[in-house]
């Protein structure tokens, strides 16, 4: 995104992960927020140097995965699409959806920002609500039923 920077070893980093964990569904690293030069950050509980399979996903890493902080297999990739009905949180659907199809991995080293004072943020736009993550409520209808932890993951997220 135009709003997103990697340090300079975020692809070597990135590679190594999933040759480290290649089952996994989705790979994530840590980042942050930068306005101006102040950074804050990480945007995530997960502890400081943790580096592997995240324990208990849903109830304790609502907040993980970020678009230019995170990748997934090809295979995945090609049978989970995003939703482009959706203009907002459609990459939140789809970490939710990655992170239901296997073991969710993380370096919670900080090699992305997410720079808030860019002029051409999506966040920037209003979102339409027809075309918003929370327009697809009913496509979680079975696991939000089935699962209390992405149920609240969801709807934390969905309120954003």
């Amino acid at each position: 995104d135009g709003d997103d920077l990697w340090e300079p070893t975020y692809i070597e980093t990135l590679a190594k992960l999933i040759s480290d964990y290649p089952k996994a569904a989705i790979y994530g690293l840590g980042f942050a927020e930068r306005h101006h030069a102040d950074v804050s950050g990480p945007i995530n509980n997960v502890p400081n140097c943790f580096r592997g399979v995240l324990p208990n996903v849903w109830e304790r890493y609502c907040r993980v995965y970020w678009t230019s902080a995170t990748a997934c297999p090809t295979k995945l990739a090609k049978q989970l699409l995003f939703d482009e009905t959706l203009s907002h949180g459609e990459d939140i659907d789809m970490w939710f959806r990655l992170m239901n199809e296997g073991e969710c991995v993380y370096d919670n080293k900080i090699l992305s920002y997410y720079v808030t004072d860019s002029e051409n943020r999506a966040m920037n736009i209003a979102p339409n609500i027809g075309k918003h993550i929370v327009s697809v409520i009913d496509k979680y209808t079975n696991l939000r039923a089935n699962n209390a932890e992405f149920r609240k993951a969801f709807d934390c997220a969905a309120t954003r």
